[in-house]
């Protein structure tokens, strides 16, 4: 037998699964569910009513009926009088509701909905109105049901895809001027996908996809999505954007009947059924869509348990609004749920995309009317891919994901038929013809069908293609070759042309036809074309075709510029309109109006023919064989005087200095006098004119010195009077003597002992005056190279020697350029370098770069750093001057970088509207912009300023200043009496604030006291145990769940001090009460003893080691988290054993009550506190 203690153990067990499920209830990204959506399942029977009232404590029925005061919500409907008449309907008044004798307040029956297209309303009624009504046998009473919702390249699986360019009328079958009414969880009309309309021109119906809607679960006219079920089924049956669903140019009307949950009643989807049939005339509604229903499921039609529901379908049905509902996520394949199993519903199941029916989850039996694409799972590939409430695009599946193929396809239906047949399909023929004609998916010997739009419309086709000529027209004289055209067009799917001529053979064809090799008569040609459904249309045209005489066009004689002794070419294009070759075509040469008789039909005129000044054309006839075109000529080109060449130089390409001799000779084929020769040096940016000559043989001297050094060209230019000639002679570069320069080190130059900062100083000079540029190194005596401090342009250089290590034997190298030379000097003498421990040095960080070389800077306010190299992906870190309020940058580059520098200084900034401004600095940077990974910037705070300016220290983070102040992620890592340290994770350098915001309240002195107790020591610091907002923390639940079991077990050992002892002898409760209280109050003295004095040893020692400023822990230069940051924390709690909590709720009280009572033998001065 098992023991009560046993038993309240198990319930304790009970309380805290459901306590875990209730704290993870917000993990949504983590719960899978079809559909993407959790409901409550609650079953009702035929007295769902009385079951409801009759609820006991701690069923769900009992919790859904204390959500709603203690009532059961209803539909009361009037019963119609045998005779068929209607009865006087309900009587409502202000002050309540007048049913036949009986009058009930506001309290009494709370109307919910009032229906129109039934004479009934919903309304939340108590045990006592239930009693009353259920004696008036003039009406009908029937329980509200709970509903729930029932959760793209699937277009293209329902032919969809080919449905589109189907035309009818002009017009493609898209869906465009019909309406579908999607009852779900809203819409996001602001998706691009559906117009992105505002809300204010939604709601003043100005939105062309989603012209109107209603929202019955908030009662009012903005049914806005805010589950996302309702957004993604409405992009499977009509978005158009980024994808496009089965009715892409279908308006969608979203009545929003569940809530953010996903749940609902029946009394608001009827609201939201009618609805639709109301405004049907309105709107062009012929589709009604609902991916929704009962958790209850049915064999067969349920119209008996959904009345009020059934009425409100057939009222619709009445209007030829197609109704279609999801048969449910069950996976059953007997039944169905509501409400899919009313009669003149179309219930819709889901195939997978391969075809098969989802027998996962998809209810199905021999009622279900269509099967239609529901995925497999909620990804984009297997799963149904359609529009976000979030923005973009999310793949779900399940029948909500089927229901909408579905009511796409019969918008798409309803369009053709008005379109085709000029009427509108009843909702009873649209469901005959998705099923008659879609493909047959068979399972335990029941046939099912899923949808097939195209084999629908091609089966309900009857139009036979249009046949329309283009050119040329019908009787018309043509020639050989010509094509005649035409278009062919059909309302659903072509399926073959072809023609023949003269009753000839059949051909197969296009929209065009060649008449090439036909022959030159009177030619009658027949065309036919049919459809995928059979139609079949034909045309008979007649036309004469002739041969008529070739063409030549593009005549000219190439080169349009000739000089003496060129060959000339005569250039034609030759065209006959029946493709005849050419055949016998006459060429002609003309020379100054005579022609040359011997180039007769030849192409070309060589070079002995052509001398300057002569007047050339030629002239073609063509021929085809059978007919003489007409001779068309060429343009006239005159034969050019033939230029000057420049046969040679005596310049070579190389490097030149000083005077250069160029010479250079001519040679005229035409035999002209030389006039004058030009010489000129070029470069990238002019040409200079050097000399000329005009006496051969043609030389110059260049004195190089008038021109700098660098690249030139030299051009020759000759003119014999009527023609020009250039010549390139030859690249060279010209390099006239450069002397180096000088240079000689003034300091350090002796026996010096340098600490601190201090500047290094020089003297240069440079005889050519040219600019100087300066390398800075140090180096030991003898040691193994020079290590670089950096670059200048004057004649010193400020140098921190905290870089280097302290000792003796240090010298200077300085190198000087001018571009051309390199010249160094380095220090004569060695010097000393004896810096005091207290100085600042950087030092790389575990990333591997290396820290930075301190520029040196006698401004307390002012840090400068220097980074000869750093590798790609390296991290550095640098200590900032205490008169700076960063301590710690840490950065990390993106590519490998040299002579990088960084600047910290204290600044003035932008005002940061509605904060408290508690220092500025600004960090600027030299060759490493654009290159920076990430930084982290360690800051702190003086903790007076937080406590004079009442500035709550959680509110303090740091902002950056890029295009206006932007706020950094920070965490606060120490806060105490001495500073408050903070670090924050930035993506580049700029200027920087520290902020805050003030309490709303002053801070009491005795809870900044308390503030202390906040922080968690963690590797020698204080860390406090920040948790950054939102999200699900395990650690959290875990702690709640062991507080309460803790308090429940102390509470069950509560009793036990008031047991009565074995022996006869009566307990003194109060005494031993009271003894139980003294133990618990010294335990807790000695403990805040203890924690009291580890407290103040931990900030006497902080106190005397001021000067050593702690760093937080970082694991790694990323830049870590706080829950990194914690794990130090994480290390030093007690470890607990996991199974504990558990293990104590099944064991048997006597085994616990011996365990109990060797704890109490082990430590005797411990407090009982129950466990």
């Amino acid at each position: 037998m098992i023991e009560r203690s046993l038993v309240i153990r198990l319930s304790l067990f009970s309380l805290i699964v459901v306590l875990l499920q209730t704290a993870s209830s917000g993990l949504e990204d983590n719960v899978i569910a079809k559909d993407g959506i959790q409901f409550t399942k609650n079953d009702f029977t035929l007295n769902e009513i009385e079951k409801q009232f009759n609820a006991e404590q701690g069923t769900a029925d009992f919790a859904l009926k204390s959500e709603n005061n203690n009532k059961v919500s209803v539909i009361i409907m009037q019963k119609p009088q045998k005779n068929g008449n209607a009865r006087k309907t309900f009587d409502f008044r202000a002050e309540g509701l007048q049913i036949g004798a009986n009058s009930f307040s506001k309290q009494d029956i709370a109307v919910k909905n009032r229906f129109s297209t039934i004479n009934g309303f919903s309304a939340e009624i108590t045990k006592e109105t239930y009693e009353k009504l259920r004696a008036d046998e003039s009406i009908i009473i029937q329980y509200d049901h709970p509903m729930r919702a029932f959760l793209q390249d699937s277009t293209k699986l329902v032919n969809a895809t080919r449905t589109w360019s189907a035309v009818s009328a002009g017009l493609n079958i898209t869906g465009k001027g019909q309406t579908i009414c999607i009852l779900d969880t809203g819409l996001n009309y602001s998706h691009a996908d559906f117009g992105a309309c505002s809300a204010s021109n939604f709601t003043n119906e100005n939105c062309a996809k989603a012209p109107s809607g209603w929202d019955y679960a908030n009662n009012d006219n903005n049914p806005y999505d805010d589950n996302g079920h309702g957004t993604h089924v409405a992009g499977i049956a009509a978005a158009s954007g980024g994808i496009r669903g089965v009715a892409p140019d279908a308006k969608v009307i979203p009545i929003k009947v569940l809530n953010s949950a996903g749940t609902g009643s029946e009394a608001n989807i009827i609201s939201g059924v009618e609805w639709c049939t109301n405004n049907a005339t309105k709107y062009n509604i012929s589709v009604i869509s609902m991916s929704l229903g009962s958790s209850t499921t049915y064999s067969g039609y349920c119209d008996g348990n959904f009345s009020a529901f059934a009425a409100a379908v057939n009222s619709a049905i009445a209007k030829n609004i197609t109704v279609v509902a999801a048969t449910g996520n069950d996976g059953s394949s007997t039944q169905i749920a509501s409400p899919a199993c009313i009669k003149n519903a179309t219930s819709v199941g889901a195939t997978t995309k391969a075809d098969g029916i989802a027998t996962d989850y998809s209810n199905r039996n021999s009622i279900t009317d269509l099967l239609a694409p529901g995925g497999i799972d909620n990804t984009q590939t297997i799963g149904i891919n359609s529009t976000s409430y979030v923005g973009g695009y999310v793949g779900k599946y399940g029948t909500s994901m089927a229901t909408p193929h579905a009511a796409g396809a019969a918008a798409l239906l309803q369009q053709f038929a008005k379109l085709e047949l000029n009427r509108n399909f009843t909702a009873n023929e649209t469901q005959t013809y998705l099923y008659d004609y879609g493909k047959t998916v068979s399972e335990s010997g029941i046939n099912y069908k899923r949808i097939d739009i195209i084999q629908t419309l091609i089966s309900l086709d009857k139009k036979a293609p249009s046949l329309v000529l283009n050119t040329p027209a019908n009787g018309s004289l043509i020639v050989l070759s010509q094509l005649v055209t035409f278009n062919i067009s059909d309302n659903i799917l072509l399926d073959k042309i072809w023609y023949n001529t003269n009753n000839g053979a059949n051909t197969t064809s296009g929209s065009s036809i060649s008449t090439a090799g036909w022959s030159a008569s009177n030619i009658t040609l027949n065309i036919f074309a049919n459809d995928s459904a059979g139609n079949m249309n034909w045309s008979a045209y007649y036309f004469q075709i002739s041969n008529p005489a070739p063409a030549v066009s593009n005549i000219a004689i190439t080169p349009a510029t000739a000089y003496t002794n060129d060959t000339l070419r005569c250039n034609y294009t030759y065209s006959d309109a029946n493709s005849d070759a050419e055949n016998g075509t006459l060429i002609q040469w003309f020379a100054s109006g005579i022609e040359n008789t011997t180039l007769q039909n030849l192409t070309t005129a060589n070079a002995s023919f052509t001398e300057k000044n002569q007047v050339w054309f030629c002239a073609v006839t063509p021929n085809d064989g059978v007919n003489l075109g007409v001779r068309a000529n060429s343009t006239n080109i005159t034969i050019q005087n033939f230029p000057l060449i420049v046969n040679y130089t005596t310049l070579t390409a190389g490097k030149v200095n000083g005077g250069i001799i160029i010479n250079a000779t001519m040679f005229d084929i035409d035999v002209d006098d030389v006039d004058v020769v030009n010489f000129y040096y070029q470069n990238a940016t002019q040409t200079t004119f050097i000399v000329n000559d005009t006496n051969s043989p043609y030389s110059i001297s260049w004195n190089t010195s008038t021109a700098g050094d660098g690249n030139y060209t030299i051009l020759i230019n000759a003119t014999d009077g009527s023609a020009n000639a250039n010549r390139t002679v030859a690249d060279i570069f010209v390099n006239n003597i450069n002397i180096a320069p000088n240079i000689t080190i003034t300091s350090p130059n002796g026996s010096e002992s340098w600490s601190g900062t201090n500047t290094i100083t020089w003297s240069a000079s440079d005889p050519d005056y040219d600019m100087m540029n300066f390398t800075i190194y140090y180096g030991m005596s003898g040691g193994a190279g020079w290590t670089l401090l950096g670059t200048a342009t004057e004649t010193s250089f400020s140098w921190n020697t905290a870089t280097a290590s302290n000792g003796a034997g240090y010298r200077i190298n300085v190198t000087a350029t001018d571009g051309v030379y390199n010249v160094s000097d380095i220090s004569d003498s060695n010097f000393t370098i004896s810096n005091t421990a207290s100085n600042p040095t950087t030092t790389g960080s575990s990333g591997g770069g290396g820290g930075g070389m301190g520029a040196g800077s006698s401004d307390p306010n002012k840090n400068s750093f220097l980074f000869p190299e750093i590798a790609k992906d390296s991290s550095q870190s640098i200590s900032i001057s205490a008169k700076i309020a960063a301590t710690d940058i840490e950065f990390t580059v993106t590519e490998a970088v040299q002579n990088a520098k960084v600047v910290v200084k204290k600044t003035d900034g932008p005002a940061i509207p509605a904060k408290e401004a508690f220092a500025y600095f600004e960090v600027d940077t030299t060759n490493l912009d654009n290159k920076i990974k990430g930084a982290k910037i360690t800051f702190r705070v003086d903790p007076k300023w937080l406590k004079d300016n009442n500035i709550d220290k959680k509110t303090v983070s740091l902002y950056r200043y890029f295009g206006g102040w932007q706020k950094l992620d920070t965490y606060l890592v120490r806060a105490d009496d001495i500073d408050a340290i903070y670090y924050a994770n930035s993506p580049g350098f700029s200027t920087f604030v520290i902020a805050g915001e003030k309490s709303s309240t002053p801070i009491p002195a005795e809870e900044k006291k308390e503030e202390k107790k906040e922080t968690t020591e963690i590797s020698g610091f204080s860390a406090t145990n920040a948790k950054p907002a939102g999200g699900f923390n395990f650690k959290y639940v875990v702690f709640v769940i062991a507080m309460v079991v803790a308090v429940l077990l102390a509470i069950a050992k509560v009793p036990a001090l008031f047991r009565k002892p074995k022996s006869s002898k009566p307990r003194d409760l109060k005494a031993e009460y009271a003894e139980y209280q003294k133990r618990v109050q010294e335990f807790y003295r000695k403990r805040v003893n203890t924690i009291r004095d580890a407290r103040r040893k931990q900030i006497e020692a902080r106190q005397a080691n001021q000067v050593q400023r702690a760093r937080p822990f970082v694991s790694s230069p990323q830049f870590s988290k706080p829950a990194e940051i914690n794990q130090g924390a994480k290390n030093q709690k007690p470890k607990t054993n996991k199974t504990s909590v558990i293990k104590w709720l099944f064991t048997d009280t006597k085994v616990a009550k011996q365990q109990e009572k060797k704890e109490k033998s082990k430590n005797k001065e411990r407090p009982d506190f129950g466990f």
